[in-house]
Order: structure tokens, then C-alpha cells, then sequence
């Protein structure tokens, strides 16, 4: 429905937005609002048909997921799970550029190899 009444916005952003407005966003600095948005998110992708997350939501459900950078910085540590969201645009294997579509934000990546072994 959201999509029909609004085709040029994000829903996940503006239910993210919604979620701020939640007394508890406001007592937890914020931090309550990003991970509930994520956690909220993770579920619908996993309920939705492959091809509806990709209507609604702009991304590939079967393709490989990352964390956002910023909603992970948004969100608290107290969440046990990292709700990975985001992907590589466009799929390839020289992309250098990531896609969430929870804050709707493109973010540069760096591929190098892991120096961590």
C-alpha cells in the first residue's frame, strides 16, 4: 500500500523515522530507534518474497548482504545480532559503493585484502 501511495520514497526510512518518534527512542539517545529499524527490517526481508523486497526495498534478497556503516555506528551494542542489509551497487566484484536500504545511503567501501589472520 505504502508503495502505491508513495512509489518515490523509501518506507524502510520512513518507518525508521516513525520509530524515532517512540518515547523509547527518545530515552535511549537514538540508539533504541536504529536497532529496532534493522531487527524490523531483517524480519520483513525473510517474510517477503524475493521479488517483493526487491520492489519495495530496491535490493536483491538472495544477493550477499554487508553492515551499513552507519546504522552500525547508529545502533547500540546491547543488540546481540548485526543485521546485515546492505548491498554491494552494482553486484559485481569491483564494486566500490554500498546500499542500505534502511537510511537509503550509498557508502564508498575499500577492497583490500584482510591484513587479520
Amino acid at each position: 500500500m505504502y508503495k502505491a501511495l508513495f512509489p518515490s520514497e523509501n518506507w524502510a526510512k520512513t518507518r525508521t523515522a516513525f520509530i524515532q518518534r517512540d518515547p523509547l527512542a527518545t530515552l535511549s539517545g537514538g540508539e533504541y530507534s536504529r536497532n529496532h529499524a534493522c531487527r524490523e527490517m531483517h524480519s520483513v526481508f525473510e517474510l517477503l518474497s524475493p521479488a517483493a523486497v526487491e520492489n519495495f526495498f530496491g535490493v536483491p534478497r538472495k544477493q550477499r548482504r554487508y553492515l551499513c556503516p552507519v546504522c552500525f555506528y547508529q545502533a547500540s551494542s546491547n543488540d546481540e545480532r548485526d543485521y546485515k542489509l546492505a548491498v554491494l551497487r552494482p553486484k559485481s566484484a569491483t564494486a566500490i559503493s554500498l546500499f542500505c536500504p534502511i537510511c537509503n545511503g550509498e557508502h564508498k567501501v575499500i577492497r583490500q585484502d584482510c591484513t587479520q589472520h
